[in-house]
């Protein structure tokens, strides 16, 4: 069942993901035959869902205080985005809880704490 479901997801984003169609082009321009290039996409697809299984469940900090941290601490999506090294819309969307990606997550949330240690500010 577990592959078959892969395999599903793998058919969907082959139809309708633009990075995905990229991926697959990719694959068979290092000339992979398209069997094998899906093959390749299946065990990524794989790959995805088991560090999605396996990562924290819960988050590192409280994402939901992120806007109102970051707003004390005078600053806008944008410069806080360029300060943790993420992108304006990934700010947007951890903000939002619209997304959770670990990584971006434990990098605005220091680059917050540090700019919340020069002005004197308390986490909130």
């Amino acid at each position: 069942q577990a592959n078959r479901a892969i395999h599903e997801i793998a058919r969907a984003r082959m139809a309708h993901d633009p990075r995905t169609k990229a991926y697959i082009a990719r694959k068979m321009s290092e000339g992979k035959t398209k069997r094998e290039a899906v093959r390749c996409l299946c065990r990524y697809i794989a790959r995805e869902i088991y560090r999605l299984l396996t990562g924290p469940q819960e988050p590192p900090c409280d994402q939901s205080a992120l806007a109102e941290r970051r707003k004390a601490c005078g600053l806008t999506q944008r410069q806080a985005a360029e300060g943790a090294g993420i992108t304006r819309a990934k700010v947007g969307g951890l903000e939002r809880l619209a997304e959770f990606h670990t990584e971006s997550l434990l990098r605005y949330d220091a680059f917050l704490r540090e700019v919340e240690a020069e002005k004197g500010l308390d986490s909130i």
